[in-house]
């Protein structure tokens, strides 16, 4: 039978190499997960360049965005003017 150091040491070498093994076996996972995701080509995008696109009528709530005044004050005390916007703006 082994001694009580010679044993401690024996497991501690054991604990040793199990670590050594288990840093080596996350590390080759990482490098794994790591490998580029190929990027999509071009062709799959199709993203028009921003003025080639067909402008859409705007939404009353959506010219509010930009003319939060004006559209607070009819919103509130626009009386019988609370009417679509592109109703009488038609140039965007």
């Amino acid at each position: 039978m082994l001694s009580r150091s010679r044993q401690g040491i024996r497991i501690g070498f054991i604990g040793r190499i199990l670590l050594a093994l288990v840093f080596v076996a996350f590390g080759l996972a990482s490098i794994w997960y790591m490998q580029p995701v190929p990027a999509e080509s071009a062709e799959k995008r199709e993203i028009a360049p921003p003025y080639d696109m067909k402008i859409q009528p705007l939404k009353t709530s959506q010219c509010g965005r930009c003319h939060t005044r004006y559209y607070d004050l009819l919103k509130n005390d626009g009386g019988k003017h609370k009417i679509p916007c592109h109703q009488c703006h038609e140039s965007y």
